[in-house]
């Protein structure tokens, strides 16, 4: 291995990373839309300064993001479903969120150093819409596989608590034409979740619902008794996933300074009694297979805010 030239790499990476994510910040994407512009139209379109947007023009050219022809600039055909938001393979939101977080990474040696994580950046409303939008980015194709993999035909009724965008449940429901829903969150994500919903034109089957797991009374959220058959499903505290229980603003979670495997942190509400013995109990079953599925994607990102605001469960009723 050149040494030289991989520790180049890693030190001088935060600028193409910086330069693609601020690009998607101030507009420069959209602005090109699919057409093929100068940098002087990009930079009018958002009020941007010409020559900065020029440079950095240049600079996604040679990343291989944009093409340029004389004066003239394109994203690069593949990389625009990817770049532009009203693409249904879009990855815009949790870009932007990767742009947020940026700000985190820059103090790991604070973290390294008090083994806690970054608690002080405050989100703006545009900077939570990128997070849980940024949720349904990373979302979308692992629960179109969860569905391929099990079948909800005779579930009735299916409550997702921390639902976020309502991926999951917009994505059941669109699978299953007898499932009804129930999504529950905070009040910014369900705002977010009804417009998923609608634009899904799945309001007639699935519901919305605005609080706090840990503090509200969820009762109301559906209409269900344990007789029922009522089965809870915690993603969170499956195996090998720690239950974090707090948003661990700017950095991943690296399980500091809490007990390995205990899912408490030391900021968060530790686990519920019960939850082990009934993933045992639950073993291989359909169900079994969708618990697995939903804790054992690599989507560190929805995992936590699931977890801090709703433990990340989910209610099917059969």
């Amino acid at each position: 291995m050149d040494w030289v030239q991989r520790i180049n790499e890693m030190a001088w990476g935060y600028k193409d990373a910086a330069i693609l994510l601020n690009s998607l910040r101030v507009g420069i994407f959209e602005a090109l839309g699919q057409d093929w512009l100068t940098a002087d139209e990009v930079a009018a379109k958002y009020d941007l300064d010409a020559r900065a947007t020029d440079v950095v023009l240049h600079a996604l050219t040679a990343a291989g993001i944009c093409q340029q022809d004389g004066e003239l600039f394109a994203s690069e055909p593949e990389a625009r479903p990817l770049l532009l938001a009203d693409s249904p393979t879009t990855l815009k939101s949790i870009l932007g969120h990767n742009l947020f977080m940026m700000r985190g990474w820059a103090h790991l040696d604070q973290v390294m150093q008090s083994g806690e994580p970054i608690r002080n950046q405050e989100q703006t409303n545009d900077q939570m819409r990128d997070f849980i939008c940024g949720m349904e980015n990373v979302s979308r194709v692992s629960s179109q596989e969860v569905v391929a993999k099990i079948d909800l035909g005779s579930v009735k009724r299916l409550l997702d608590l921390g639902g976020g965008p309502g991926t999951a449940a917009i994505t059941f429901a669109q699978a299953n034409p007898g499932l009804e829903g129930v999504v529950f969150d905070l009040e910014g994500p369900i705002e977010i979740a009804r417009e998923q919903i609608a634009k899904a034109e799945l309001s007639q089957r699935l519901t919305t619902v605005a609080g706090d797991f840990h503090t509200d009374d969820i009762g109301g959220a559906v209409e269900t008794e344990r007789s029922s058959g009522e089965l809870l499903l915690d993603p969170s505290r499956s195996p090998g996933v720690g239950g974090c229980g707090h948003h661990c603003r700017g950095l991943p979670c690296s399980g500091l300074p809490g007990k390995a495997g205990t899912g408490n942190h030391g900021h968060g509400p530790p686990p519920q009694p019960g939850s082990q013995q009934f993933l045992e109990d639950l073993g291989h079953s359909e169900m079994g297979l969708l618990l697995q599925a939903l804790g054992g994607t690599d989507h560190d990102l929805a995992r936590r805010h699931k977890r801090r605001h709703s433990s990340g469960q989910v209610t099917a009723e059969v």
